[in-house]
């Protein structure tokens, strides 16, 4: 009994290191010269975006992963499937973290990337999401936001916001222009705008607070909405 015992404490503790989380971390960055703009390309993991005075794009990244015994297995998993990198494209920066496409880099093991992106604050910021928590603040330029699933936390944007969204909670608060939100499924908490808010929402409440601007609900499957602290009516 003590030898069954034995055998499968040495088990579970081999199961227990086998996934043990492993990672490392890389920095990206690039010079703001002629740039207008910048877009973010990514899958899996969390996105912060910071706005900032600064003449550079900064990139800090967190990888991460569970399904590697080692830091050296990660890496060259990392360098063999994902991709990691910034460059200028005309007059637009462009970001990417991501698996690499090709059909000879499939796998079952996942890799998270959770990136910290500090932008020169007068970038239009543009944004491709696989899935993961976004946190954007203190932009003064428009927010072009296409998310597959997670949470999206937006504050302080002097500039249009748009968004395109699958599922995941989504908070936007003082927000200096017009938002327009396509949203599949999710909460939507809304505070402080200075324009309008036009919504297509699958399901999930709909809260706004201290809009100046008019209330557009172009479609709404289900959920309650309130306006302003009133009960939005559908009809």
């Amino acid at each position: 009994m003590k030898k069954i015992l034995l055998i499968i404490l040495l088990f579970t503790t081999q199961l227990t290191l086998a996934k043990s989380d492993v990672s490392f971390e890389k920095e990206l960055s690039i010079k703001v010269l002629n740039h207008s703009s910048i877009f973010i390309d990514t899958g899996s993991g969390a996105l912060n975006i910071k706005g900032t005075n600064g003449d550079k794009v900064i990139v800090n990244a967190f990888i991460h992963s569970d399904d590697y015994k080692n830091l050296e297995a990660l890496q060259q998993a990392f360098d063999e499937k994902m991709e990691f990198s910034i460059a200028s494209k005309s007059s637009k920066i462009v970001l990417k973290a991501l698996k690499k496409k090709s059909l000879f880099t499939f796998s079952r093991h996942n890799i998270l990337m959770d990136l910290t992106v500090f932008v020169p604050r007068d970038l239009k910021v543009e944004i491709d999401d696989g899935s993961g928590s976004m946190t954007i603040a203190n932009i003064n330029n428009s927010l072009e936001i296409d998310d597959g699933s997670g949470s999206i936390t937006i504050d302080n944007i002097v500039g249009n916001v748009f968004i395109d969204d699958g599922s995941g909670n989504s908070s936007l608060s003082h927000i200096d222009g017009n938002v327009t939100i396509d949203d599949g499924s999710g909460t939507i908490n809304i505070d402080h705008v200075s324009g309008d808010v036009s919504i297509d929402d699958g399901s999930g409440a709909i809260i706004i607070n201290n809009l100046q601007g008019k209330f557009n609900l172009e479609d709404d499957g289900s959920g309650s909405i309130r306006v302003n602290g009133k009960r939005w009516n559908k009809d």
